[in-house]
């Protein structure tokens, strides 16, 4: 129940570790309501879903919502430990110096890294490529395998199955193959935005090899 005594509604545009379970463009508009209705901040975890992973630069496009506040981590940096807060400037004026830190901030090693990553996925198109490359991910998944369902948004993939994930996980990884499970029966699939059709073809007919087996 979101109140005046609300400080903040935090959400995932896309839920990650619950599954891989995305929203409809209307449920993240309605919490933006919600929020401003309460005079609540509206704060977004973008950790899994900036930088490309869901075919935009980030997750909020998909909704053209504007939260207040954004938290980033993961992609920022290429895989070196780095995170980072994005806030509006109604909600920045009222840090002081020292108010806001961070254990993975923005020292001079990491910053160098975070600036070539996020060139070298505007420069190499990565962002288009990812929401190429999942769209044909998930049609591939959908047309081999046997899946109660296929979501998810450019190359952040959840499949759910019939089968024990877990198990699958580990089948997989004996093939050269790093699946994720994010719980019994839902596997995660958010491999590089480099990946290309031909790596995609041979995760589908590993997959689909494993199902098949006793």
């Amino acid at each position: 129940m979101v109140s005046g005594e609300t400080s903040a509604v935090i959400l995932e545009p896309v839920q990650g570790e619950g599954g891989v379970n995305v929203p409809s463009p209307e449920y993240l508009r309605a919490a933006r309501q919600i929020c401003d209705d309460a005079g609540a901040l509206l704060i977004l975890d973008e950790v899994q879903t900036g930088f490309g992973r869901t075919g935009r630069w980030f997750g909020k496009e998909h909704s053209g919502v504007m939260p207040d506040v954004m938290t980033l981590a993961k992609g920022i940096a290429g895989g070196l430990p780095m995170g980072a807060m994005l806030a509006a400037e109604s909600v920045t004026e009222i840090f002081q110096r020292g108010d806001h830190a961070s254990t993975f901030g923005g020292g001079p090693l990491v910053s160098a890294a975070a600036l070539a990553s996020i060139g070298a996925i505007k420069n190499e198109r990565l962002v288009e490529r990812s929401e190429e490359m999942g769209r044909y991910l998930r049609s591939r998944l959908v047309e081999e395998i046997d899946a109660r369902e296929v979501r998810g948004l450019g190359l952040m993939v959840g499949v759910e199955l019939e089968a024990s994930c877990p198990e699958i996980v580990n089948r997989a990884r004996e093939r050269g193959v790093l699946l994720n499970a994010t719980s019994e029966h839902v596997l995660r699939m958010v491999p590089p935005l480099v990946v290309g059709r031909e790596e995609i073809d041979r995760v589908v007919k590993v997959l689909g090899e494993i199902l098949e087996e006793p």
